[in-house]
């Protein structure tokens, strides 16, 4: 236990800067050991808060402390930050049968090449379209031709052309 050793108001409020700033951190890096180290020590700086005189003034400076270094970090992860990895930079269209195809009913009986492998589901090609397809269970390799067999919704199901 830390609070035999925190009679100081400058210790004390530096622990509870730490503990809330480690609390912040796990906002933006999620794991658990941060979020659980602050805890910890915002347990203890309660624990402490009995030694010190004017804790509220402590705490209060803490707290200012705590909230101009979370800008200083919030500021710092958003620049260094890939968006890539949080924001999804994919155009979803009509051509990569994303987008609502209400035309997919004349497709049946026509003939495509299957651009990624159908287990069962997977994405063929018909007139330079790429469509999402399934087929009846069994799986078709990349590169066969299919033929459109049904359609329901958006999804074309498939069979392989045997011809």
């Amino acid at each position: 236990m830390l609070k035999e050793f925190i009679t100081n108001p400058v210790l004390f409020t530096l622990l509870l800067t730490i503990a809330l700033t480690l609390v912040s951190i796990e906002i933006f890096v999620p794991g658990g050991i941060f979020g659980i180290t602050g805890g910890y020590l915002i347990f203890e700086s309660i624990l402490a808060a009995g030694n010190i005189e004017n804790v509220v003034m402590y705490v209060l400076i803490s707290i200012f402390i705590t909230l101009i270094l979370d800008f200083i970090l919030v500021k710092s992860f958003v620049k260094n930050m890939d968006t890539n990895k949080i924001v999804l930079n994919t155009n979803l269209s009509k051509a990569k049968g994303n987008g609502p195809n209400l035309d997919t009913k004349d497709l049946i009986g026509k003939m495509g090449i299957v651009n990624k492998t159908l287990r069962p589901y997977g994405e063929i090609e018909i007139e330079g379209k790429v469509y999402v397809a399934t087929s009846y269970g069994n799986f078709i390799d990349k590169g066969d031709t299919v033929i459109v067999d049904n359609v329901e919704g958006s999804t074309l199901y498939c069979k392989i052309n045997r011809r």
